[in-house]
């Protein structure tokens, strides 16, 4: 697994039986990463090893299925 994969886990205790989770992934062993509010108060920022993450898939509302 790398990161930037996109995988379906089966989580039945979180979303019940039979259901499959789309997840993406950010980090991998040895990764790490932190998410904090930004200044402003309002938006979050996510970093990997010191790096801010972005991209349409961390926006409010994108990404899911």
């Amino acid at each position: 697994m790398r990161r930037g994969d996109v995988v379906l886990l089966s989580a039945p205790d979180r979303y019940g039986p039979g259901v499959l989770s789309v997840q993406w992934v950010i980090g991998v062993g040895g990764d790490h990463i932190v998410c904090r509010a930004s200044s402003g108060g309002a938006k979050e920022r996510l970093t990997v090893n010191g790096k801010p993450l972005g991209g349409a898939g961390l926006r409010r509302g994108r990404g899911r299925f």
